[in-house]
C-alpha cells in the first residue's frame, strides 16, 4: 500500500517537473491528456521563470534566431565531427 504511495508521488513529481520545462504550472498536468501530449513536445529552449533548461539547450547553443526560427550552429567539419 505504501508503494503505491510513493510511486504517486514520484508520478506527480516527474509530472510538476515536465510541466515546468514547458513553462507551465505543475497543476496543468491534472488537464486531461495533457499528460500524454507532453510526451511529444519538446522543452522550451532557454531559461523560464523556472529556471534553466535541464538539457542544456539554449539559444546560444542552437543558432542564432531568423524570420524563419532558430538556424542551426554549423559547427561540423568535412569528416562530419562536431568541432
Amino acid at each position: 500500500m505504501s508503494f503505491g504511495y510513493l510511486l504517486v508521488w514520484f508520478m506527480l513529481a516527474q509530472g510538476a517537473k515536465r510541466c515546468h520545462d514547458r513553462n507551465n504550472n505543475g497543476w496543468w498536468q491534472f488537464i486531461p491528456f495533457y499528460g500524454f501530449w507532453m510526451l511529444f513536445v519538446p522543452g522550451d529552449v532557454g531559461d523560464n521563470k523556472y529556471g534553466p533548461n535541464p538539457k542544456g539547450l539554449n539559444y546560444d547553443s542552437m543558432g542564432e534566431i531568423n524570420d524563419h526560427g532558430i538556424e542551426p550552429i554549423d559547427d561540423v567539419d568535412e569528416d562530419e565531427i562536431i568541432k
